[in-house]
């Protein structure tokens, strides 16, 4: 009787250890994947990088830390040294793209219609607005041009994002009606 319960503790012990490590790498590897805006510390200049979320998953270190190796730097095809030293920057929640899309579309309004735009809703992207005025969503952006565009173009929703786009590719079936008169029927 001794020997079934010195069992059962002992697979209970294994099974709540593999859940705790796969907790754990699933949770790393959630947080780190996808590509992340950084400085680099040798150049000075904006990068867009990529970690080993494998390895950093599941070689996390006893602590719980995850070893980071950046295995894609978008300026590695310049050359030169790389140290890694924006290691810590890429870690942070803030590099990741995604959240740098969110904090600049924070307290913005469309271009076209003043409502609130998100950088996601239900599954719709919201749109940048280039110089020449042709809407793109932001995830269509190449990583390295983010942040330029994020300082060049507007804000825009998805449903005028939507709108433009069939203004400009199929102008045949699209009919223009003045916008409301009223300011506030506009943005609400």
């Amino acid at each position: 009787m001794l020997l079934k319960t010195v069992e059962i503790v002992i697979v209970i012990l294994a099974a709540a250890s593999a859940a705790w490590f796969l907790t754990r790498t699933i949770r790393d590897w959630a947080r780190l994947r996808g590509d992340r805006l950084v400085t680099c510390t040798a150049t000075g200049h904006p990068a867009v990088v990529r970690i080993d979320v494998l390895d950093a998953a599941f070689n996390a270190g006893d602590s719980g830390k995850a070893k980071v190796r950046i295995t894609n730097c978008s300026l590695w095809a310049a050359g030169g040294a790389c140290d890694q030293g924006c290691i810590s920057e890429a870690v942070a929640s803030e590099s990741a793209v995604q959240s740098v899309v969110a904090q600049w579309y924070m307290n913005r309004k469309c271009v076209y219609c003043g409502k609130p735009t998100t950088p996601q809703s239900l599954g719709h992207r919201a749109a940048l607005r280039g110089p020449q005025g042709v809407t793109r969503e932001w995830s269509d952006v190449p990583p390295a041009r983010l942040l330029d565009s994020l300082r060049t173009d507007s804000p825009v929703c998805w449903n005028c994002h939507v709108a433009q786009t069939l203004r400009r590719t199929r102008p045949e079936l699209v009919t223009d009606r003045p916008w409301p008169k009223n300011p506030a029927r506009r943005a609400g």
